[in-house]
């Protein structure tokens, strides 16, 4: 995989930080003794550092634990609408939790259709210009989900993004790996299975 200099790298989170339908950090909370953050739309997330004891040494994301902490991947500085971000090597994770889901009319169809047009914008470019690579479902075993490989070309600059969607009744989560390339690559998928296949839903929801 071709090296990148710090910049190019900082581009490249820049440009990830997407595909939010919105809602901003406005301020923080505490319910029961936990942190939480409250956003613009009226919703709210557990804190990462809020992670309840059953997660051990797992991250929660709303009904969701990343127990990432022996596949390699180091913690790094969220950015944009990231509740958490990671990098292993040039390749970073992302994740984008948001409370609205099916129960709000979120739909798969919609979602991917936001993800691509907003990057599209952000490019300056069509959405026929994003070569969409691949489109599957359960990925990495993961019931349920959505996931979308796409390529674009950022200021030239071509990066590739491998997102996995999953749609809860009051949630909506994006798990995004992403690197500099246009095309994806068994690096590519081995990263975004380490990371499907090491997530966990709490209390059971679907």
């Amino acid at each position: 995989m071709r090296r990148v200099g710090k910049t190019a790298l900082f581009l490249l989170l820049a440009v990830l930080c997407f595909s939010s339908f919105g809602a901003e950090v406005v301020g923080e909370a505490f319910i029961d003794g936990r942190k939480v953050i409250l956003k613009s739309d009226g919703s709210w997330d557990y804190s990462k550092s809020s992670a309840e004891v059953e997660s051990g040494d797992c991250d929660t994301v709303g009904e969701y634990l990343l127990c990432l902490n022996q596949t390699g991947w180091a913690e790094a500085t969220p950015h944009g609408d990231m509740q958490l971000m990671y990098q292993r090597g040039d390749i970073f994770f992302g994740v984008v939790s948001e409370g609205i889901g099916r129960e709000d009319g979120v739909s798969y169809s919609l979602l991917r259709d936001h993800v691509l047009k907003v990057l599209a914008d952000r490019a300056n470019k069509p959405v026929s210009s994003i070569n969409q690579i691949d489109h599957t479902e359960d990925f990495a075993g993961l019931g349920g989900s959505e996931t979308i490989v796409y390529a674009s070309e950022i200021d030239g600059l071509p990066v590739v993004y491998h997102n996995t969607m999953k749609i809860l009744p009051g949630q909506t989560v994006q798990f995004i790996v992403f690197t500099v390339g246009s095309r994806s690559s068994a690096e590519v998928d081995a990263a975004a299975r380490s990371v499907i296949e090491n997530i966990r839903l709490r209390a059971g929801l679907k």
